[in-house]
């Protein structure tokens, strides 16, 4: 079991910072894409394919409610902005 502040993916540049990918939602772990371990590139090439970090299954109405909390597309290209 998941729960939204889970880390699913610990990222780690070559510099030597990181940064933890949360879950964001409660939900059962299914799948993890172990095939990152070898070839990260996948996470920035195919993040829709081979890229996936993890397969995980909620129940539709705490995905419904995750979904009702992100930001819309203009919301977030202002958010963007603002921190640079």
């Amino acid at each position: 079991m998941l729960n939204p502040k889970s880390v699913i993916c610990k990222v780690e540049y070559e510099d030597g910072t990181s940064f933890d990918v949360p879950c964001c939602m409660k939900s059962t772990l299914i799948e993890v894409n172990e095939q990152l371990v070898k070839k990260p590139e996948l996470l920035k090439d195919k993040p829709d394919a081979d890229g996936f970090i993890a397969i995980m299954l909620s129940s539709i109405a705490i995905s419904d409610a995750t979904k009702n909390e992100l930001l819309t597309y203009e919301d977030y290209i202002k958010a963007v902005n603002d921190g640079n």
